[in-house]
């Protein structure tokens, strides 16, 4: 519907290997990573040094320092994390808007720790488990993690572990999740699948909750990386013709190949749910900062980021066009500003697409 009654436009990314952390980083702020300052996915704090930047696609063998650094966060010494606020040099969107007196939510994205301050509903990307728990990044606790609003909002209480998981969805998505590891996974494909399902239902849920508290709210954000991680672990089975001689065993790929279009129809639907939730439709935008294609050289996934995202935008604002727009990542703050009445500040890059 969002493409049919909207904009849709092709959005390049432009540093290999693609990582999410410095992509969303630029598309938050409209400014490149020389500006904002993120380079690099995870975050390492130890105790006495600035934090370092670890990528998220080695090879422990032939790199023994990440091996002893995850050695090291698996005995606590260390600790992965999602970026804090301080790693980002430039203002998010939300932070902008908050500024202007927009009353705004975010939830679970990057650079939102420690959450009072930013916005009036923050939920941070160290609320609740995601996969980054493979990496042995936990789950953060204490005040920090969502502002005093979203507390009092009820946020932070699908993201509890006295919640049960939903065993209905993790059976639509893989009715059987007790079969046998696939041989040719490096990475347990469904611990993958049963984490990022399982945080995307309590992130949308919390999003949900947000918008039956506040009808009205002006700007909302909601990350939702799933799809993202079920492809890195299951795209040899969806797609096992772009393998060749590599591609997975014969009842591999006719048990898992459906979970990747499973899943995206579980977002899809999800997404279509919080939309209905407003009274009326509001301007909706979606963006992936990469595509995906086959790798058969990663060490950890056969699914990797291709250079090739999207982005939609539909509601009151966009009318619809036919022919996909060319989009960076520097023209979602200047769209958001335009849509929500404001100039965009200067010294960003891009452009709005309403004013294309």
């Amino acid at each position: 519907r969002l493409v049919l009654e909207g904009i849709r436009g092709d959005m390049q990314a432009p540093w290999p290997p693609y990582w999410s952390v410095p992509a969303w980083a630029a598309i938050l702020t409209a400014h490149s990573p020389e500006e904002n300052g993120v380079f690099g996915d995870m975050i390492v704090e130890a105790p006495g040094l600035p934090d370092l930047v670890a990528p998220t696609d080695v090879d422990l063998l032939l790199d023994p320092f990440f091996l002893l650094e995850f050695t090291l966060a698996d005995w606590g010494v260390i600790h992965l994390r999602h970026p804090r606020r301080r790693a980002l040099h430039s203002p998010p969107v939300w932070e902008l808007l908050s500024r202007a007196g927009i009353e705004t939510g975010v939830i679970r994205f990057d650079f939102t720790y420690p959450a009072e301050g930013e916005a009036e509903f923050i939920v941070s990307s160290w609320a609740g488990r995601d996969t980054w728990q493979l990496a042995r990044a936990g789950p953060a606790r204490g005040q920090d993690i969502a502002s005093a609003a979203a507390r009092r909002a009820g946020l932070l209480e699908p993201f509890s572990d006295d919640e049960p998981p939903d065993a209905r969805l993790l059976a639509e998505l893989l009715p059987r999740f007790e079969r046998p590891a696939p041989a040719d996974a490096v990475v347990n494909p469904f611990s993958v699948l049963r984490i990022a399902a399982e945080n995307e239902r309590r992130t949308l849920e919390a999003a949900e909750r947000l918008i039956h508290v506040r009808p009205a709210l002006p700007f909302l954000a909601v990350y939702v990386p799933g799809f993202d991680k079920v492809c890195h672990a299951f795209w040899q089975y969806r797609f096992p013709e772009a393998y060749g001689d590599r591609r997975p065993a014969a009842e591999d790929i006719a048990e898992l190949g459906p979970v990747v279009d499973r899943y995206l129809a579980f977002v899809d639907r999800s997404l279509g749910h919080l939309i209905a939730a407003y009274g009326e439709m509001p301007n909706v935008i979606v963006v992936s900062d990469h595509g995906f294609e086959a790798n058969t050289t990663h060490p950890m996934w056969r699914g990797w980021h291709s250079a090739r995202g999207i982005a939609i935008a539909a509601g009151p604002s966009f009318g619809h066009r036919d022919a996909p727009l060319p989009v960076s990542y520097y023209d979602v703050v200047p769209t958001v500003m335009d849509v929500m009445g404001f100039a965009a500040p200067d010294g960003m890059r891009g452009s709005s697409l309403l004013r294309r």
